[in-house]
């Protein structure tokens, strides 16, 4: 079976969102945002998220999107 070769759509959008957020926050910063909504990431995680190497699920990016101030549209549309 064949793999794709990128796990999410979302992960440069997401590092490019903790970057321009006000003030910017570290991955650490957005883990501890998430992990107040009740969703586990760690830091390596928000990596491999921003690198797309790993999958996001629905509640997830629900998560990441109230902390970076977004809707869930901002991060799955490309603009």
């Amino acid at each position: 079976m064949k793999t794709a070769r990128h796990k999410n759509a979302t992960g440069q959008r997401i590092r490019a969102a903790r970057l321009f957020h006000q003030p910017p926050l570290s991955q650490a910063d957005l883990a501890r945002c998430v992990a107040k909504r009740g969703v586990h990431l760690d830091q390596a995680a928000i990596s491999r998220i921003e690198n797309r190497s790993r999958n996001v699920s629905d509640y997830e990016l629900i998560a990441l999107a109230r902390c970076l101030g977004l809707s869930v549209d901002a991060l799955l549309t490309r603009s």
